[in-house]
């Protein structure tokens, strides 16, 4: 691959895509297909939840196997993405294995390099109203977490198992994993940071997650990207925010693709940012 970012050229750029929640929308892979061919896009960040919510792992792996793959291979980009709290387990490691054979790389918190950009992954939430819990945590260390109904989770094979209304409290906090992180380049974490634009649902409550916040204002990353939830920008009326010297990004999703295009510079910190529904951002 070639460095963008070479040492002649200080102020080099990259141009990327941040999307979300595309939900296995045929329609919106389409128009990501054409933004991508249209605007000449180096590479494409994925923020999570790249499936519909499916009551079988069977309907999620014949998306992965039937679309995500041809998708990825009718680009010629890299593909940088976590999942969501809609995957499913067997899902999720679907990914894990195309990951390892380089068709896309599946983020973690251990940062990836890429032409001088640090980017690293977090595709877990806080407790949502969902009965399965894969990929949800509590929240901060001293949250309790009691469910007043069922719980499962799903194994790889697709199968479900019921757990005690107190099993998330056996399990590490999100502020307890997100301690591993300390890269100030970019971060890509599926639930928005609480008490921000990005996180309101619509009846005005912010639902995001305390220790995600707790972690920007720690460690001020140049960039953070984020989804979730879905119409937090037109309640907040504003698909970005800061915390700190951070930029914060949700874009949000609709019947038309949310999208953002970024041009990256190598430091992670942001020369523009343009979102195909509501334009540019005033950023500074």
């Amino acid at each position: 691959m070639n460095n963008k970012f070479c040492e002649e050229d200080k102020e080099a750029k990259m141009r990327a895509i941040y999307v979300a929640d595309l939900h296995s929308d045929r329609k919106h892979y389409d128009e990501l297909y054409t933004l991508l061919q249209e605007n000449r896009i180096e590479l494409l960040l994925i923020g999570g939840d790249l499936l519909a919510y499916s009551k079988s792992l069977a309907k999620q792996l014949d998306f992965i196997e039937h679309e995500w793959i041809d998708f990825v291979r009718s680009i010629s980009i890299p593909i940088l993405l976590i999942h969501g709290n809609i995957e499913w387990t067997g899902a999720v490691s679907r990914y894990e294995q195309l990951s390892r054979a380089n068709v896309h790389t599946l983020l973690t918190l251990e940062p990836v390099e890429m032409d001088r950009l640090a980017i690293s992954g977090y595709g877990i939430s806080n407790p949502s109203p969902f009965s399965r819990k894969d990929f949800e945590r509590r929240d901060l260390k001293c949250d309790e977490f009691i469910s007043n109904k069922s719980i499962y989770i799903s194994t790889v094979n697709g199968q479900l198992v019921e757990r005690d209304a107190h099993y998330l409290n056996r399990l590490p906090s999100m502020e307890d994993e997100l301690e591993a992180l300390s890269s100030q380049g970019i971060w890509m974490m599926h639930a928005p940071p609480f008490e921000t634009k990005l996180d309101v649902i619509q009846n005005g409550i912010h639902v995001g997650s305390k220790a995600i916040r707790k972690r920007i204002e720690q460690v001020q990353p140049a960039l953070t990207l984020h989804g979730h939830i879905h119409e937090s920008p037109y309640v907040s009326n504003s698909w970005f925010d800061r915390i700190g010297r951070t930029v914060c990004i949700n874009p949000g999703q609709g019947a038309d693709l949310h999208a953002v295009i970024l041009d990256l510079r190598q430091n992670g910190e942001l020369e523009s940012a343009e979102h195909t529904i509501f334009g540019k951002a005033g950023l500074y």
